[in-house]
């Protein structure tokens, strides 16, 4: 996408660099042709659009995973997702989900719930629902352990809580629904055992802060795991 004839078809340093400023974005066209040659090619565009600190309407989360669901003669959506299991995928099976069940899709735990469940807190968000904001927010990390175990998210395990955190500091939608103890987070990501009593790395207890009436977590330590080393410069470490 950043080739140029003046670098002989290889990476355009300036248009990485525009890209790195904000100043360049992917259009959906663009999108389009190189998804017909590389598939996944969508669902990378869905994160990046689905993590961006501005404003996005409810539209524009859900063409951003348009791929992930179906609309029915009356108007109604319903997710449809490829099954977590290899063998039922051969079968050409789908799982589907009701359009608002974040936490069928959360149980989930794989990378394509992870998008649905963020797209329904981005939808939630901008059509100012905090109810349901609160709910998908919590589903959402309650299912974070499991997406960043994955074998290709595990490198950029901070990466990728660090756009988390920056799109809830952009916004400034309810990031006091959901605080982390990154202890019993790592925890999780090492170990991958939940137990009886659900997500105990989300915590809204004494041992949170609360800043100007919200929920404020603990600091997440940068890198989050040994032998993972951080993206920089986009992920800044941890302040004392």
């Amino acid at each position: 996408m950043f080739a140029s004839p003046a670098t002989g078809l290889g990476i355009d340093s300036r248009l990485m660099d525009a890209w790195g400023e904000g100043t360049r974005y992917v259009s959906d066209g663009m999108v389009h042709r190189v998804g017909s040659q590389i598939p996944g090619t969508a669902l990378v565009f869905a994160v990046a659009t689905l993590l961006r600190q501005r404003h996005v309407s409810g539209v524009a989360a859900q063409r951003a995973v348009q791929e992930l669901f179906v609309t029915d003669a009356y108007g109604c959506r319903s997710w449809r997702l490829r099954p977590t299991h290899a063998s039922c995928e051969k079968n050409g099976s789908v799982d589907e989900y009701a359009w608002i069940d974040s936490p069928a899709l959360s149980a989930r735990g794989d990378f394509l719930g992870f998008l649905a469940v963020l797209a329904l807190l981005r939808e939630a968000v901008a059509i100012r629902d905090n109810d349901r904001a609160a709910q998908h927010a919590r589903d959402l990390y309650a299912m974070l352990p499991s997406v960043v175990a994955i074998v290709w998210v595990l490198p950029d395990v901070d990466l990728l809580l660090q756009c988390l955190e920056d799109m809830k500091q952009g916004l400034r939608w309810m990031c006091a629904s959901v605080a982390i103890d990154w202890q019993l987070f790592q925890k999780q990501i090492l170990e991958g055992d939940v137990g009886p009593h659900g997500a105990p790395w989300i915590v809204s207890n004494c041992s949170t802060l609360r800043v100007a009436g919200a929920i404020k977590s603990p600091q997440r330590p940068v890198p989050l795991l040994q032998g993972v080393v951080p993206l920089q410069p986009h992920v800044r470490f941890a302040v004392p």
